[in-house]
């Protein structure tokens, strides 16, 4: 099949944009500096990400009862902090592909950095969780029963292959929650073993085409009658949209006619946007079927990422660059990885009983354990992840002389 050759010319904004929360490195035959490949906005996005998962799970999804009308109507966009994840992921990821398909180490290169970036915090939490397990088989510690290893059903080899989310959506539940916020760790290494075969086998307009193939296909699977909804909920196909979403996108601003015809339109789509937000949030008088809100809500993120193309300027990108989501961008995955655990081992070390925060003195540990998730979550990443990530910088893609001035090799510690 016909192969594009490297990535068309767009804009300076979106030329080259998987350079995007990357610390790149810069063949000689480029003159493009560092700071005009990075996009801080990309870290602010995850920043958001990360921060409504925590938020979630931490204090708004224990909130008391004098508060649900208010929670209700804004959950759906906390707990739909794992979808601007996929849509995050999918459009970074395949971006990377796109720009370096044509690499003779394209395979390599690409699945020995998602190693280095994904296992050794994987795996350590991994670790951890076997430890405890085998500290509450020995000693009984009543504390981890209360929540964390409440339904602790699924096998511990599940998690070791990435596939803990099909054990989930058959037995019915998460597993144990120290470990259960895995699962999106499972949707996302499978796709990372797929797209790759995906992005060489075609060219960017069919890549394109089978990614809105995949964002129709993944609703009317969730409808389907036999598939329920931890089936729906945690199964890769029909999750899929999420990260198509996020590949569309990266599609898009390599494509300088699309782009245009957003940026031209682009107060009507602001406009669109705006009134699917509205029709997200769950009101008494409206709410969407959640099967259709993942779509819904992937659709709005997958904009927000668009739009950082489509403008120089402006509010959006001013909120995404600003220091504080900038650093918690910067933190993400291992925040994202810990805090369940944290949390489930507070509460039921201090109460006794599963994260809530129907008073002062669970509100005031829901905040100690974001505290200590912000912590450990930076140590980790400075001084147990900082090696690996190294290493990962180190393997670089390489091209054959004939793609002259156009070769641009990038590593992504964050992604």
């Amino acid at each position: 099949m016909g192969r594009d050759r490297g990535v068309k010319s767009g804009s300076e904004m979106a030329d080259g944009l998987m350079q995007a929360q990357t610390e790149p490195q810069i063949s000689q035959r480029s003159t493009r500096t560092a700071n005009e490949r990075h996009l801080p906005e990309l870290d602010g996005v995850r920043g958001i990400a990360c921060s409504l998962v925590v938020l979630m799970h931490c204090i708004i999804g224990g909130a008391p009862p004098s508060l649900a009308p208010l929670r209700v109507i804004f959950f759906p966009f906390f707990v739909g902090g794992v979808d601007l994840f996929f849509v995050l992921s999918g459009f970074l990821i395949v971006g990377i592909l796109l720009d370096n398909r044509e690499a003779k180490n394209y395979f390599r290169v690409f699945w020995s950095r998602r190693i280095l970036r994904i296992f050794p915090v994987y795996f350590l939490l991994l670790a951890t969780y076997l430890a405890a397990l085998a500290v509450h088989l020995h000693l009984n510690v009543p504390s981890l029963d209360v929540w964390l290893f409440k339904d602790n059903t699924l096998p511990a080899w599940s998690y070791a292959l990435f596939i803990q989310n099909y054990f989930m959506a058959l037995q019915n539940n998460t597993g144990s929650y120290w470990i259960g916020i895995t699962w999106s760790l499972a949707i996302e290494e499978q796709f990372y073993l797929l797209v790759p075969l995906l992005v060489f086998l075609l060219n960017r307009r069919q890549m394109l085409a089978v990614a809105l193939a995949c964002i129709v296909v993944a609703p009317v699977l969730r409808f389907l009658p036999s598939v329920d909804y931890y089936w729906f909920y945690f199964a890769t196909p029909c999750r899929m949209d999420a990260l198509m979403f996020g590949v569309a996108v990266t599609c898009v601003i390599r494509d300088e006619p699309i782009l245009n015809f957003f940026r031209k339109w682009r107060f009507a789509f602001d406009g669109l946007i705006l009134a699917l937000v509205a029709l997200s949030l769950d009101t008494p008088w409206l709410r969407m079927d959640s099967r259709i809100r993942y779509s819904v809500l992937a659709a709005i993120f997958a904009y927000w990422i668009l739009r950082i193309f489509l403008v120089e300027a402006g509010w959006l990108r001013a909120l995404l660059r600003s220091r504080l989501l900038v650093q918690i961008g910067l933190i993400s995955y291992p925040l994202y990885m810990y805090h369940q655990a944290i949390n489930g081992l507070v509460h039921g070390l201090l109460f006794g009983e599963p994260p809530n925060t129907f008073d002062f003195a669970h509100l005031a540990a829901a905040v100690l354990v974001i505290g200590i998730s912000v912590t450990l979550a930076a140590l980790s990443t400075r001084y147990f992840e900082r090696p690996f990530r190294q290493k990962g910088r180190t393997m670089k893609y390489s091209f054959e002389p004939a793609r002259g001035a156009a070769a641009i090799q990038v590593t992504s510690p964050q992604i």
